[in-house]
């Protein structure tokens, strides 16, 4: 499986870190592979030890979650407020009660990756497809 370099270990803080589509395709040398699209960036945090990375997209209002913070496990997007959390799937929305289960399409698209040598790496190629939804 290919992996692509997307940025530095050290640019990597406590805040999400945004990878631009443009980037994304230089880093790629031109092909993304086919689980992502042109013009799809991706955000990259960090989980303790752990790097994840998903498209930067939020499902609900398509607002760039390379904008929101990380709180305890979860990403949280800057729109309405939504955790996702390490597995991609929306764990909480506001003024809900946390008991109602989150609708099929309030995951992320997540896409694999790790860190190396000072290196954070992606597999484009594992994105997971864009859940259908009625907001579009």
């Amino acid at each position: 499986m290919r992996e692509v370099v997307v940025a530095r270990s050290a640019d990597l803080g406590e805040e999400p870190l945004a990878v631009s589509p443009t980037a994304l395709a230089e880093a790629a040398g031109g092909d993304v592979g086919p689980g992502l699209g042109a013009d799809d960036g991706l955000v990259l945090w960090r989980l303790g030890r752990l790097v994840l990375a998903a498209v930067d997209e939020c499902p609900h209002h398509v607002v760039a979650l390379s904008g929101g913070w990380v709180m305890g496990d979860c990403l949280i997007c800057p729109g309405h407020g939504w955790l996702f959390g390490p597995d991609g799937r929306c764990r909480q929305i506001p003024l809900q009660d946390p008991v109602v289960p989150k609708p099929g399409w309030a995951r992320l698209r997540m896409v694999e990756a790790g860190e190396r040598d000072g290196q954070v790496f992606v597999r484009p190629e594992t994105a997971t497809p864009r859940p259908k939804r009625y907001f579009r």
